[in-house]
This record gives structure tokens, C-alpha cells and sequence, in this order.
């Protein structure tokens, strides 16, 4: 008996540490690998992607592996009379170095063929310096206004990046001559840079202009900056810091509705952590409220694009790392996968956080939106269309190899799943125009194209390519509403002539973790204490199922 009763207590010890060491590693590798999200529904939905990828037309060619960089620097406008207008940047010779100059290319067959303009030369003549991420606007006079910034022509330092502004009356023929329409001033040895301006299209063709960059007060944290102009880009007012702080803030974007409302988005350094934040005008942006976040997160945001509808509502998308305990560490021993997130404002409150839809364990990067409206000739109200687009790569924190544009629309209540617009090779960096309505007449009805232009880089080993394409809601014969990509110039491609089944079918939730990060997040606690935080409580859920499933072990064994 004394025997047996030994050996049944090494039995317990043993089982019991069997159970501790189970339990630790599967602690380990939620820890390291571990993602909320996995418990969302994953069921592929009847999604057909078209193969062979779409056969986009050529715009020109580029050296730049960012040439149409960056979100939300609009790369494609079109005007009134239906003429696209694309700007990038390439190399070229203007005196004895070669360089990177903006250039811009222009179709007036909707994207069938391409001619760069002035003569195939930069719309600029700063010199030979380098001249980077330009932003096109077209207001309702037709006027093509182009952002970028650069060096100036004697530059010699590298604190003497600015904004620069050019401009076209009469539809690219000629431009004006280049100028700063924002000076700030350096001084020696510092990284005064000037760099990603956006500009926008307001009511009554005003223009509006953010960037980030240092300044005499704020000389080693970026601060958003705001510019406008009233009479068409003639004169522009003085540049001032939007709610500036002892904080980084980048990559800003603008955008206003029909009311006059304007909205300044960026993101942030908050809490050790990039978060998106926003800003709101309704006086034309001479005062600012301040800067709020969007969607609080334990997790990275970068990357904004936004847009409005025809209702007022504001739409945003942003770049976000997955969730995984291992992205909450303070440094991340590697980079995480992202994921595009959305939400919505309809002037009372933010609404519908969802995650666009689930990758593969790689990086979707870089998102792009348009709201695009438009009325049938037998409806009364207008009807409004999210397009969102987006660079979707094999597993790195940044376009790689393989990497894809994938679009999606939100038509009513219902997203509809991701379809491939281009696949092989690196696909990076879409830009949504914001393209004014275009209307026909059916009936005396106006009728308007439920269309979005889409411009991307295809960066070859050898040539980078940068191509344009439209996208199209269609009705088919089904009677339901279908995602159609539309080559210039080639008929719709039927989605069901060639199909295979969805790479990434969509799956759209509210994250469950949401409300355990809102309220973490409550408590303004530093990266590093919201890390050790989440371990903290991470390690009480694990010392309690060891604690109950070692009591159950040994009732288990006593029985």
C-alpha cells in the first residue's frame, strides 16, 4: 500500500508539472505569435479574383522605386472635361547633374494613351536638386495645381528642403514658374526639412495645403503645418502649426465637405505608440480644435487616407500592425504584420471600426479611399460608394517582392470582397483621384459613372512602371452589384469568365479585443507600462488555468 501510494504521488508531481510546462509554452507562444483576431469568421464568401491579373495602360516610366509615394498625396486628378492628370517624379538632366524632377502625364482618351507634358520636361526648373512626392489637385476652373517639396536651386544643405507650388491655366500647356509658398527658415547643421504636402480642393476652389516639417520653435519634433489659398493659388497665407506639440507628427492629409468643414488628419507619437489623430475647422481653417484620436490602439497606426461623401461623412483608412502580444512589446524584435483599418464620422461621432479584411501573415500597406457618388435615372436620392485600395505584400512590414493591389467597395451596408486589380511582381503605393461627379443625361435624368481612377508603380528589377486603370460598380445580369476593373480603353472584364477562389476572402468585425485596449488605453499609461500591463494580466489568466486544471488534475487522480 505504502508502495502505491508513493508511486500515485509521483504520478500527481509528475502530471502536475507535465501540465505547468504545457501550460508555459502555450503562454510562450501566445505571447510571441498570438493574435486576437484569429477567432474572427473566416469563411470564404463566393469571391472571384480575376487571373490574369488586369492589363492596366502604361503612364510612363520611372526610376524611382517611390515615385508614387506616399499616402495621401493625390497622384492622378481629373478635370471637368474628362482629362486625366498624373504626377510623379523621375530623372532628369536639367543642367550638368542628373536628378529627380516632377513631371506630369496627361490623356484626353480616359486613360488610353499618355503624353507628359512640356514637351516630355520637369513642370519645374529648380535646378539640379532633387525634388520629391508631388500632390495634384484640379479645382472646377480647371486649373491643375501640383505640391512637392525639394532643395532650391543653391542649396547645398540638407536643411533646405520647402514647399514648393507650380500651376497650369490652360490644361498643362504651360506652367507657372515654381516658387516656395511656405518658407521656413534654417539655420546651420539642422534637419530643417519641409517634406509630404497634401493639397485640396475646397468649397468655392479654395486650396488647402498640410505638411510636417520642424521649425525655429519646434526644431527636433515635426509638427503639421496648414497653408491656403483663396484666390487660386495666387497668394497663400501665412503657414502656421496645427495644436503643435513636444511630439512627432506626420504624414498629414486634409480633406472638407460641402459644408465647409474641414478635417486634418496625421498620426502621432502618443504614449510611445503611433496612433492616428484628427483635427476639425468650421471657419475655413483660421482656428483648429485640438487634435484627437481616431481609434485608440495599443497597436501602430500609420499611413492615412481619407475622403468625404456627398453626405458630410468623413471616411478614413489607415495602416495598423495585427494584433499580437508580441507587437505590444516596447521593441519589437521584428517586424509585425499590418492590416487596413476603416472607420467613419458623421459629424456626432466615430462609427464602424472594422479591419477591411485579413491578410495572409503579410503587410498590407500604403491604403488609399474615395467616395465616389452617383445616381441612377430611376432613383431620386444619391447613393454613395467607399473604394478603398491598398499594397498587400508576402510578409514584410514594407512592400516586397510579390505584393499585389487588391480594392474593395462598400456599397449601402455591405462590403463586398477584395478582388485583385493587379498581381506580379511589386505592386506599391495606389492613389485614388478625387475625381469630381461626371454626369450623362438619360431621359433629362442626370445619371452619373459609378467609376474611381486608380494610379500604382509596378517597381521591376529592371523598369518601374507607373499605370493607370478605372474601376467600375456594375450591374450585371445577376442583378447584383460586382466589383468590375475597367483597363482604359478595353471593355469590363466579367469577373465570372475566369475565376479562382478568393486568396483573401473578407471578413468584416468589429475587433473583440477593442474594448480591453479602450479600456487600457483610459489609464494613459506609457508603451512600456501598457506592455508590461497586458504580460501582467497575460500571466494571472495563465497562473489561473493552472491553478484550476491542477485542481481538476488531482480530483481527477483521487477518484
Amino acid at each position: 500500500m505504502a508502495a502505491c501510494a508513493l508511486q500515485h504521488q509521483r504520478w500527481r508531481r509528475a502530471g502536475k508539472r507535465l501540465l505547468s510546462y504545457g501550460y508555459l509554452c502555450l503562454f510562450l507562444y501566445l505571447f510571441l505569435t498570438g493574435s486576437a483576431t484569429a477567432a474572427l469568421p473566416t469563411t470564404p464568401k463566393a469571391a472571384p479574383m480575376w487571373t490574369p491579373p488586369l492589363a492596366a495602360s502604361t503612364i510612363d516610366t520611372t526610376e524611382d522605386p517611390k515615385a508614387m509615394g506616399y499616402p495621401d498625396g493625390r497622384k492622378v486628378a481629373r478635370d471637368d472635361n474628362g482629362h486625366l492628370y498624373v504626377a510623379y517624379r523621375k530623372k532628369f538632366k536639367m543642367h550638368a547633374v542628373t536628378a529627380y524632377h516632377i513631371f506630369v502625364a496627361k490623356s484626353m482618351d480616359n486613360g488610353n494613351s499618355w503624353q507628359v507634358l512640356n514637351q516630355g520636361k520637369p513642370i519645374e526648373e529648380v535646378g539640379d536638386q532633387n525634388q520629391r512626392v508631388p500632390a495634384i489637385a484640379i479645382d472646377s476652373r480647371g486649373t491643375i495645381h501640383v505640391v512637392w517639396y525639394g532643395k532650391d536651386v543653391s542649396a547645398s544643405q540638407g536643411d533646405a528642403n520647402q514647399i514648393k507650388y507650380v500651376r497650369s491655366t490652360d490644361q498643362g500647356q504651360s506652367w507657372s514658374a515654381w516658387r516656395n509658398i511656405a518658407y521656413i527658415d534654417g539655420y546651420t547643421n539642422q534637419p530643417m526639412w519641409q517634406e509630404h504636402p497634401t493639397i485640396y480642393v475646397g468649397v468655392n476652389d479654395a486650396l488647402f495645403l498640410a505638411w510636417e516639417g520642424y521649425d525655429a520653435q519646434y526644431p527636433t519634433t515635426t509638427q503639421i503645418k496648414f497653408l491656403r489659398s483663396t484666390d487660386g493659388g495666387e497668394s497663400w497665407s501665412v503657414w502656421q502649426n496645427i495644436a503643435p506639440s513636444r511630439i512627432n507628427h506626420s504624414r498629414p492629409t486634409v480633406v472638407g465637405n460641402q459644408d465647409g468643414v474641414l478635417y486634418l488628419l496625421a498620426y502621432a507619437q502618443v504614449a510611445s505608440r503611433q496612433q492616428v489623430i484628427v483635427s476639425q475647422s468650421t471657419d475655413n481653417g483660421t482656428t483648429w480644435r485640438e487634435w484627437s484620436r481616431v481609434a485608440p490602439s495599443l497597436l501602430a497606426q500609420r499611413h492615412i487616407s481619407a475622403a468625404t461623401d456627398r453626405h458630410g461623412a468623413l471616411h478614413v483608412v489607415w495602416q495598423q500592425e495585427s494584433f499580437s502580444l508580441r507587437a505590444l512589446l516596447p521593441k519589437t524584435p521584428a517586424p509585425t504584420p499590418t492590416e487596413v483599418h476603416y472607420a467613419r464620422y458623421d459629424g456626432t461621432g466615430w462609427r464602424d471600426f472594422i479591419r477591411i479584411a485579413p491578410g495572409e501573415g503579410g503587410a498590407q500597406t500604403f491604403p488609399s479611399i474615395q467616395v465616389s457618388s452617383h445616381r441612377k435615372a430611376d432613383q431620386a436620392e444619391w447613393e454613395d460608394t467607399v473604394w478603398v485600395a491598398w499594397s498587400e505584400s508576402n510578409g514584410e512590414n514594407a512592400p516586397a517582392s510579390g505584393s499585389t493591389i487588391y480594392a474593395t467597395l462598400k456599397a449601402g451596408d455591405t462590403w463586398y470582397p477584395p478582388r485583385a486589380v493587379t498581381a506580379g511582381g511589386e505592386q506599391i503605393y495606389p492613389s485614388f483621384a478625387r475625381t469630381p461627379m461626371r454626369y450623362a443625361t438619360v431621359a433629362g435624368t442626370p445619371y452619373s459613372l459609378n467609376a474611381v481612377d486608380l494610379v500604382w508603380l509596378y517597381n521591376g528589377p529592371e523598369q518601374k512602371q507607373i499605370y493607370f486603370a478605372q474601376l467600375t460598380e456594375t450591374q450585371y445580369r445577376d442583378g447584383g452589384e460586382l466589383l468590375a476593373a475597367r483597363a482604359a480603353g478595353l471593355p469590363s472584364i466579367q469577373p465570372g469568365a475566369v475565376s479562382a477562389p478568393s486568396v483573401y476572402p473578407m471578413a468584416i468585425s468589429i475587433q473583440p479585443h477593442r474594448w480591453l485596449l479602450q479600456w487600457i488605453w483610459q489609464w494613459q499609461l506609457t508603451r512600456e507600462a501598457q506592455s508590461l500591463l497586458f504580460i501582467l494580466l497575460a500571466l494571472a489568466g495563465y497562473l489561473f488555468l493552472k491553478f484550476a486544471f491542477s485542481r481538476w488534475f488531482a480530483t481527477t487522480m483521487d477518484q
